[in-house]
């Protein structure tokens, strides 16, 4: 409260006494009381009853700080003013306020607007955040410039941060999916490598999974067609090797039959010469047969060769029989020319012969019947001997079935056998000899073998 001699002292007594209030102005009447150089506050005037003479002044003041403290912080880059309407900056002291600086805060009081009322721009090389509030009471702008260099440091530091974890988290999950596949897709590796090793006739390799999946069950089962394959790899080593082995011995003794052959008809000469027809016509059967097995062929001849050459055997087996052995054929002309082992029938005749009809006390019939079922050739012959019991029979069907040996045997009474494993030798074992019989009335045996039209390379003797 100051009486008029003391105003004169005041900074703001030269300046009319309205209700206006007064920015940042500095004490001079109590310096020492008021250290604070910048004050804001108002100087009422109270007028006497009449209300033309001024009685008192009273004044009201208080540190700028108190009503704007973000002026007078401290804070680098940071930095907040008041600007009346006279265009007066009101800052912190020390602070030097660039002429770009005025020049943008100005800019923006011009272009402020209430419902944007704050603008991102640049001032002095800085990115900065500027907020403009118009305050009517005091006549004049709050501006406050937020410096946002290192906030947008941050930020960006910040987004290569997650754009690396995230790129990060990225190639780490396809690490892993890549490795899960490539653990889901070894079992099909290895079996596709199994599979080119097998194309390339590796067989006694095995596929080594053991999954309860779909694919375990197929690697098993290569892995059993595998076991399947060597085993009948072997079987067929043991066939080839067993006709070799038969090839020789046809070689060894073709020698022998060569000269017999000779020998054979230089015995017919001298018989016809001395007009013994009957000696003549054994020695040329004897003679057809010794011929029959020297030709060389490549194992198979034709139906009506075969039946040749039991003629021949049956025409000499009926000199040393005292009853007769009759041949009755029934085979269709179409069928002469299909192709079966040689020596395929004779031994079963043979055996009709020897087991079945001799020492019967009468003439015995032998027949020889051929025709085809489908894809089937199957040749019959039965005879009308003595037949064998039900054990007997159970013994010979025992024989047949048992598995092809690489060694052979002499013992007599293995000439089914024998025909049995060359039948399955050349045609598979689907192939093969089926016998009936039934005491002191029939033998009969069945070959059953693939048909075929007519034999390849009939003439290719050696």
């Amino acid at each position: 409260l100051y009486d008029f001699k003391h105003m004169k002292n005041l900074t703001w007594s030269k300046e009319r006494i309205t209700d206006k209030w007064i920015i940042d102005y500095k004490d001079t009447i109590h310096p020492d009381s008021v250290k604070n150089n910048h004050l804001i506050g108002k100087a009422i005037a109270k007028k006497d009853e009449k209300g033309k003479n001024i009685m008192y002044v009273l004044e009201v003041s208080t540190d700028m700080s108190k009503v704007f403290p973000d002026i007078y912080t401290t804070e680098q880059y940071n930095s907040a003013y008041f600007i009346d309407d006279e265009g007066k900056f009101h800052f912190r002291d020390g602070e030097k306020v660039s002429d770009n600086r005025k020049e943008v805060i100005e800019e923006c009081i011009a272009d402020y607007d209430k419902s944007k009322n704050i603008k991102t721009t640049e001032i002095d090389g800085r990115k900065v955040l500027v907020s403009v509030m118009r305050i009517k009471a005091l006549n004049g702008w709050y501006v406050h410039v937020q410096d946002i260099n290192s906030s947008l440091a941050a930020y960006y530091m910040n987004q290569h941060a997650y754009i690396f974890v995230v790129v990060f988290s990225l190639v780490l999950c396809l690490i892993v999916v890549f490795l899960i596949i490539l653990r889901m897709f070894k079992p099909f590796n290895m079996m596709q490598d199994a599979i080119v090793k097998i194309e390339e006739g590796q067989t006694d390799l095995r596929i080594d999974i053991k999954s309860n999946d779909e694919i375990g069950d197929m690697a098993k089962h290569i892995n059993t067609m595998l076991d399947r394959i060597q085993i009948l790899n072997l079987e067929n080593t043991t066939r080839q090797l067993m006709v070799k082995n038969t090839e020789i011995k046809a070689m060894q003794n073709q020698i022998n039959a060569h000269f017999m052959y000779n020998v054979l008809e230089s015995i017919k000469m001298m018989a016809e010469i001395s007009e013994q027809y009957d000696i003549s016509d054994a020695v040329t059967s004897l003679g057809q047969m010794f011929r029959y097995s020297v030709k060389w062929t490549s194992g198979k001849v034709e139906l009506a060769e075969e039946i040749e050459h039991i003629k021949n055997y049956l025409t000499l087996m009926n000199i040393r029989l005292e009853n007769e052995v009759v041949l009755s054929l029934n085979v269709p002309k179409e069928l002469m020319s299909q192709s079966i082992p040689k020596m395929s029938l004779q031994p079963i005749v043979e055996n009709s012969v020897l087991h079945g009809v001799e020492g019967v006390g009468y003439s015995s019939i032998i027949c020889l019947k051929a025709y085809k079922d489908g894809k089937m050739f199957n040749v019959e012959i039965s005879d009308t001997g003595r037949g064998m019991s039900e054990e007997e029979l159970r013994s010979v069907r025992l024989r047949l079935k048992e598995s092809i040996k690489s060694n052979e045997s002499t013992t007599h009474g293995l000439a089914l056998k024998n025909v049995q494993n060359r039948i399955k030798m050349y045609y598979g074992d689907e192939y093969g000899i089926e016998i009936f019989s039934e005491k002191n009335k029939y033998t009969k045996v069945v070959l059953h073998m693939p048909y075929e039209r007519k034999l390849q390379g009939k003439n290719n003797e050696k």
